[in-house]
């Protein structure tokens, strides 16, 4: 598990705000073909494991430190950050468990599409924090 903490930590912890969100997709997904043993262990893990749950949560407090909800009325911050992360955890397992089939260009892309569009509709960003991790450059 420790082997797969330190691939997660350093895969997450490089959100950074100079870069658009299908930058910081292709570069996950690139991290993750790059490491395809790490991940291998991770998508073979249940879906209710610590170690998926603990990824899920790191994923949805990075979005709620940069984004804030549109109308928290309407769908609170809190739900879009765990919808999106969820959705980002799974795309991820999928792809890994597909043989990687996609390049990670072509899964940032589909992020894109998928995910990221549909939180942007219900998503701000908030004041600028600065960059979290210069890795990955």
């Amino acid at each position: 598990m420790y082997v797969l903490r330190i691939g997660l930590d350093n895969s997450l912890d490089c959100f950074t705000d100079d870069r658009s969100a299908q930058e910081e997709a292709f570069a996950a997904f690139r991290y993750i073909s790059k490491n395809p043993r790490i991940f291998q262990l991770f998508a073979r893990l249940p879906r209710d494991h610590p170690g998926i749950e603990e990824v899920r949560v790191h994923m949805a407090d990075t979005i709620r430190t940069f984004f804030v909800s549109r109308n928290e009325d309407i769908v609170p911050l809190e739900i879009i950050a765990h919808h999106h992360a969820t959705a980002t955890v799974e795309l991820f397992r999928w792809w890994i468990e597909n043989d990687m089939k996609y390049t990670p260009q072509a899964m940032a892309v589909m992020h894109f599409e998928m995910i990221v569009k549909s939180s942007g509709l219900v998503l701000r960003d908030s004041p600028p924090v600065g960059t979290l991790c210069d890795a990955d450059r």
